[in-house]
């Protein structure tokens, strides 16, 4: 039995010395994976000036003036003419404030200054509707000194007046008892010549109720008065300061219907 066990362990032995010997196989090696390949991303490009929405242009739609290019009505009946050499028909005054002379072909309105205002009323009545125009020489004036027409004076709706200003703008007015009411502020006028000296035809349009003002035969604005009005023609100045002023009426044409 010991024998036995002696043989075993002897083969054992000898199959571990023959497998040494044996030439031993290598272990495949493992190819390692190659990592990915990843390409860099391309830099962003910077727009330094960056196109912008081109605004619309806003049209702006001007709404025509119905009476552009409106002309003073030929009417063929005269009523009145004046040419300021015959029979007086406007009031004369002298004072602290100035003076106002007829004759001699002109209807003159001197004023002193000192913020003073003088005026002549005539004898002539105005209707309803009639075409007014009266020649004005500013024989001195300064920008704000003004001139005035009255017309309708002491009418059911009071007294009109429009005034010029020697810087080349008018205004419309009404006045009735105590009060002041505003038709047209001051607007500048066209075809208008300014300052001192200069020479003006100044053209009031009253046509059943609706007035239209003209310059030199050039429409300027128009308002809103009543059918049916009459009253007395008169004229005034004003000086805004100090400063002397001088305004001649030359001649005057009243037409009707």
């Amino acid at each position: 039995m010991r024998t036995l066990r002696a043989c075993f362990v002897s083969l054992f032995a000898a199959a571990l010395l023959l497998s040494a010997c044996l030439p031993q196989q290598a272990s495949p090696t493992s190819t390692p994976t190659p990592f990915a390949t990843q390409s860099p991303l391309p830099s962003p490009t910077i727009d330094w000036f960056p196109d912008t929405p081109t605004p619309t242009p806003r049209v702006y739609e001007v709404t025509p003036n119905p009476l552009e290019g409106l002309a003073p009505p030929l009417y063929a009946q005269v009523l009145y003419e004046e040419d300021f050499k015959r029979e007086k028909q406007w009031e004369e005054s002298s004072g602290a404030d100035g003076n106002v002379t007829y004759g001699g072909g002109t209807l003159s309105l001197a004023l002193a200054g000192k913020k003073a205002e003088i005026s002549s009323l005539s004898k002539i009545t105005l209707p309803d509707t009639f075409y007014l125009e009266l020649t004005l020489e500013s024989a001195l004036c300064g920008a704000n000194d003004s001139f005035g027409i009255l017309f309708w004076r002491f009418s059911v709706l009071g007294t009109y007046r429009v005034l010029y200003r020697c810087d080349g703008q008018a205004r419309l007015e009404r006045a009735i008892f105590d009060g002041v009411s505003v038709l047209q502020n001051w607007t500048a006028l066209r075809r208008f010549q300014p300052n001192a000296p200069a020479l003006n035809r100044l053209g009031i349009w009253a046509d059943q109720g609706t007035l239209y003002f003209f310059v030199n035969d050039t429409f300027q604005f128009s308002a809103e008065a009543r059918k049916g009005l009459s009253g007395a023609l008169g004229v005034f100045a004003s000086a805004s300061g100090e400063q002397a002023a001088t305004f001649n009426v030359t001649g005057l044409r009243i037409t009707q219907p």
